[in-house]
Parts: C-alpha cells; structure tokens; sequence
C-alpha cells in the first residue's frame, strides 16, 4: 500500500531540500547560511543579476551571488554588511569570498554595524579621505585645469598606497574625523622618506585643502593639517635655476643621436629648439602644424599654455629639416601625433624621464624635461640681447610680470618675422654649443669638482636603474602569480 502512495503536487512544490546544516529554504523563506561551505550551496540566481543571503544568527552579515558567467560559468560571491537603519550608507562590499576569509567577514561586519550604532541613528557618518577627496574635486571642477585635477588625483593615490594599522588600511580609507596632527606629521615623514620632501609636501598641501573644505561646511570643527605648516608644507618651493651647460651640451647632443630612439630624440629636440613646455611637447598634432608657414598654433585652452591666449609660435628652420618635414613624410597610418608613443599604439609620447635617467648613467649629465626649456632660454637671451623678446619666445604672460616690465611690453608688437629671426638665431646659438669639440679629461689629469659631481651622480643613476628594475622584476612576479592564481 505505502509503496503505490504519491505524495501530492503541490506537497512537493512547497519541499526543497538541501544537504547542508545551515540551510533553511521553503517557497516563501530564502535560505540562510552558517559557514563558508553552506554559501557555496546557495542557489544561483538565473535571472536578477545577483541575489542576497544573510546569516542565520548574525544580524547584517550576508552574501551577494551573482549570476553566471555566461562564457566559463564562474559564481562571484561577495560578502556584504548592512548597516543599522538611519545609517548613511545601506550596505557596503567587504570582499570576495574565497579572498576574504569567513571569520575576517563575520569581524568587519561587527566593527561596520558598532561604529554605525556608535555614530547613533540619523547621525551622518563622518567621510574617509577618500570621500572627502571626491567631494573637493567635484566642488573645484570648474576652478582646476585638467593638468591639475590629473596631478591632484596622482597624489591622492600616492597617499592611498599608504597604509595604516594591524590590518593595512589604506588611509584614504580612514575617516577624517579620527585622523589628528600627529598622525599626519607621521604621513608627512613617511612620504618624505619615500619620495621626498616636494612630494611630501605636495600631498599634505592637498589634504589641508579638503579638510579646510570640510571646516567651512561645518562638517569638521577644526583643520588638523593646519599643523604641519611648521614643517613648510606652505612655502612655495624656490624655482629650480639649472639649465645644461655649454660645457655639458655636447655630451648631451651625441647622446641624443647615438643613443636614444629617434622618438625621444626628437622630443628633446622640439623642448630643447623651441622652449615648450613638457605637457606642450606631449600634446603635439598635426592638426596645430603649419608646415607652409612653418608654425605651431597654441590654442588658449592647451595644456602648458598658460599665457591663455591663441599663440603662433614659429618654427626654427633645424626643426623643420630635422624633426617636422621627415616625420610627416614617415606619419603612418594618419597619426595625428607629431611624435607618437613607441609603446602604446594611437598614443603620444608623454614622456621622457626614463630615457633621461638612462642618459645620465651614460654620462653623469642629470636633466629634466624642464631644464631643456630653460637652456632655450638661457641660449635665446645670449641671441636676442632683450628680457621681453625671451618671454615672447617662451609664450610666457607678459602682463603677469612686474607692473612696470607689463606696461612696457603693452606699447611693442613683435611680427611674426621678428620672432622667426629671434627663433633662428636661438637654435644657431645652441648648435653652435652642441657641436663643439669638448677634450676629455685624461686618466692622469686631475678632475674638476664639476667632473667629480657628473661620476657621481652616474654611480647613483646606474645604482638606481639597477634597483628600479630589481622591483620592477619582483612587481611582475607578483602580478604573474596573482594571474596564475585566478586561472586555477
């Protein structure tokens, strides 16, 4: 008798059955979970996008499923918290599980839903530093130029790859609120050690920016970081004053043409010839190039063109032969860049440092991108004779400059001629420079201090090459065996 007995359909609708001691689940209840094995038993959503679990006994501790993927069929995973009602934020990720170990999950969720009830119901959350960050940005948009927001945004990850703690928490990800003077004087020494103390103090300058936003908002009763001007975070640092010397000038031109791919060549040449600032160089299109009257237009909004205003910058004839006229004719497909990047397809040439670094292993001559348009300078005052024909050359903003240089340079218009000439007889300076014969100092001869300096400093370069690429090798083992890890 028992063995002809069905059990009704609509009994066996309402039965779902599933091997696992956390495992709860009727038409009408989703099931919960206890272990880190019970969350691999979960069902896969098939059609929402993802699906959340919660714990069993512990309140605000779940699990997000995903559905999926539709080519390899892997489930993603992610642990979740939710927060106290009235809290800012409903739910916040914790991490993947699998990266995420189940008892650290099950501790964050404790820590998160604590320091909500702490912060008390409709209490708004004080923002990390990150957050903090994001809302300056976006209250600065229409103030920063994009060369700025990008700068800001460099430091800002320089100071989130600093962490802080037992558990290595990013200080971006800190709340603002906990972080007092002391602790970013510590910030401001651990940068300086790392990087040095323009970076050091580049950081700490943004970061007194946001909290003195926050300070005005009322969100924040004071500015911590205020403290950290007895360290000089404030002061402007003095310009830099170094050009290359003519004594050094020939070294640094056979370099250029024996040594360096003809793309970096040519980017040094462009800074070197007509003085333009590296984010200038960078930018270079055909598009700006006239190749009939030989000039280069800047338009006002140009990154580097600060004198904000339509420039036409003539060309010195050295370029045109050497540089603009040979790579037009070997532009391949339609590049819009006069110099585009020997690595990444459809881009430009942005930069030039690494080969700068390698050049003064070679040669002892350390340069950066900047003192290449102070040698023009240097050069076109030696040709020119005039201040303010230099400023002209260099595209600089005469009305920004002492009231009395400003109101002169108002009555004198310089042709586009005069500026041609003032362009020719720079670069004849500098290649008169460039191509002298300089006599090697002689084993047996005594060095100049100038001397001494260039062997050092060429120790140091290949000294940091060496280490540069010793962490670059490691980085990559790292970054090999993490993929490694994910195919497995």
């Amino acid at each position: 008798m028992l063995e002809n007995f069905q059990f009704p359909v609509s009994w066996l609708e309402n039965l779902w059955k599933f091997s696992g001691k956390g495992l709860r689940m009727s038409k009408t209840v989703k099931p919960t979970f206890r272990t880190e094995s019970d969350i691999a038993r979960l069902p896969v959503p098939t059609e929402k996008p993802t699906v959340e679990y919660w714990h069993e006994t512990q309140k605000g501790f779940g699990v997000r499923v995903a559905k999926a993927h539709f080519r390899t069929g892997a489930v993603k995973r992610t642990y979740i918290v939710r927060h106290p009602e009235g809290s800012e934020k409903d739910k916040d990720n914790l991490g993947l599980v699998g990266e995420l170990a189940f008892d650290e999950a099950w501790d964050q969720v404790r820590e998160k839903r604590a320091e909500a009830k702490r912060d008390g119901p409709g209490t708004k959350r004080k923002p990390t530093v990150q957050e903090a960050f994001d809302d300056y940005m976006k209250a600065r948009a229409t103030r920063h130029s994009p060369m700025t927001k990008l700068d800001y945004k460099n430091k800002m990850k320089r100071l989130a790859s600093l962490t802080h703690g037992p558990k290595d928490i990013s200080v971006a990800d800190l709340r603002v609120d906990e972080l007092d003077s002391e602790f970013w004087e510590q910030v401001h020494i651990r940068i300086r050690e790392g990087y040095g103390p323009v970076m050091a103090n580049r950081v700490c300058v943004i970061i007194k920016f946001v909290y003195a936003r926050l300070v005005d908002n009322g969100v924040l009763t004071r500015n911590p970081v205020i403290a950290l001007n007895k360290l000089g975070i404030s002061k402007r640092p003095k310009p830099k004053m170094t050009a290359i010397l003519p004594s050094d000038l020939p070294e640094v031109w056979q370099w250029m043409h024996t040594r360096a791919h003809t793309a970096v060549r040519d980017f040094m040449l462009v800074e070197l010839f007509m003085g333009l600032r590296d984010s200038v160089v960078q930018r270079l299109r055909w598009d700006n190039v006239d190749l009939v009257h030989a000039t280069l237009f800047l338009p006002d909004d140009e990154p580097g063109n600060k004198a904000k205003t339509d420039l036409v910058v003539p060309i010195p004839d050295y370029l045109m032969e050497h540089v603009f006229r040979p790579r037009w004719t070997a532009r391949v497909d339609d590049s819009p860049w006069v110099i585009p990047s020997m690595k990444r397809e459809g881009e430009p040439l942005r930069s030039v440092k690494g080969s700068l670094l390698t050049m003064a292993a070679h040669t002892g001559i350390q340069t950066s991108p900047h003192d290449y348009r102070r040698t023009f300078g240097t050069a076109a005052e030696a040709a020119c004779g005039s201040v303010l024909r230099v400023a002209r050359l260099l595209a600089h903003n005469t009305a920004a400059s002492v009231e009395d240089f400003a109101v002169t340079s108002g009555y004198i218009s310089t042709t586009d001629e005069q500026l041609r000439d003032d362009m020719n007889r720079t670069a004849a300076v500098i290649i008169k420079h460039a191509t002298q014969l300089v006599q090697r100092p002689s084993a047996d001869r005594l060095l100049s201090r100038h001397e001494r300096e260039k062997e050092k400093r060429k120790a140091d370069a290949v000294a940091y090459r060496k280490q540069r690429v010793a962490r670059n090798t490691e980085l990559l083992k790292i970054r090999e065996a993490k993929v490694a890890g994910e195919v497995t």
